[in-house]
This record gives structure tokens, sequence and C-alpha cells, in this order.
């Protein structure tokens, strides 16, 4: 019992390692590109993804 439960913990902390550097990454491309031409937080939102899918 206790091996399971340390390999849930394993893979709980590796998640949470994934969704930091998803967020990290989206926070980095935010600063990048920015969303200067946003007007609101739906349209900052969609600001990075609309300038990759322009490249």
């Amino acid at each position: 019992m206790s091996e399971h439960f340390e390999t849930l913990a394993r893979w709980g902390y590796a998640a949470r390692g994934v969704v930091y550097l998803l967020l990290g990454g989206l926070t980095l491309t935010s600063a990048i590109w920015g969303g200067r031409d946003s007007k609101g937080s739906s349209e900052a939102r969609h600001s990075p993804l609309m300038h990759r899918q322009r490249m």
C-alpha cells in the first residue's frame, strides 16, 4: 500500500510541475508578444494564440 501511495504522490508532483511549466510558458508568451492592442481580458487571453496562427 505504501509503494502505491508513493507512486501516486510522485505522479501528482509531476503533474503539478507540468501545470507550472504550461502557466509559465503562457506568461512568457504574453510578456513577449503581449496584448497591447487588446481591449479587455478576453481579447488579451486570445492575443498570444492568434499571434501563433498568423505565423
